[in-house]
C-alpha cells in the first residue's frame, strides 16, 4: 500500500480545515444567519465562504468511485514501488505491450524521491578531462 508522509504544512492545513468545518457546523446548528453568526464571533463573512467553498471542494474531490480499473492501477503502482520489474507487472496485468504498463512509470513521486536520495553530492573538485598530446595530434589529423 502507498503511504505518504505528512509534512507540517499539510498537518496545519488539515487542522485549519477541521477548525473551519466545526465553525461552519456550529453556525448551521445555531439557527442564526451566516452574517449574524460571523459578526458574533469576530469572523469576516468572506472568510466563512472561502472555507465553506474549500471544504465543499475537498469533499467532492474525495468522492471517487473505486472501480476494478482503479484497483488494478493501485496494485500495479504498489508492485512497481516495491521494485518489481515493469515487464513482470505487464505480464501479471495481461498487457499485450509493455507500453501500456509504462504509464505507471511517469509520475510516481515516491520513486523519484528515492532516486534523488541515491544521488551523490557533486565533488568540490570536478574532474576536467585533459587530452594528451597524442590524442590532440590524432584529432588534428582528421
Amino acid at each position: 500500500m502507498v503511504i505518504g508522509c505528512m509534512n507540517s504544512a499539510k498537518m496545519v492545513e488539515q487542522a485549519r480545515m477541521a477548525h473551519w468545518a466545526q465553525f461552519i457546523s456550529d453556525c448551521k446548528a445555531s439557527g442564526l444567519g451566516v452574517k449574524a453568526y460571523c459578526e458574533g464571533h469576530g469572523v469576516k463573512k468572506s472568510a466563512y465562504y472561502y472555507w465553506f467553498k474549500k471544504l465543499r471542494d475537498e469533499v467532492s474531490m474525495n468522492r471517487k468511485t473505486i472501480s476494478p480499473h482503479t484497483f488494478r492501477h493501485t496494485v500495479a503502482l504498489n508492485l512497481l514501488q516495491s521494485g518489481v520489474d515493469i515487464s513482470t507487472i505487464a505480464i501479471w496485468l495481461g498487457h499485450e505491450s509493455i507500453l501500456t504498463t509504462h504509464k505507471y512509470m511517469t509520475a510516481d513521486m515516491e520513486m523519484k524521491r528515492r532516486t534523488l536520495e541515491k544521488l551523490q553530492e557533486p565533488s568540490e573538485n570536478p574532474y576536467h578531462f585533459q587530452p594528451n598530446d597524442a590524442l590532440l595530434t590524432f584529432l588534428d589529423s582528421l
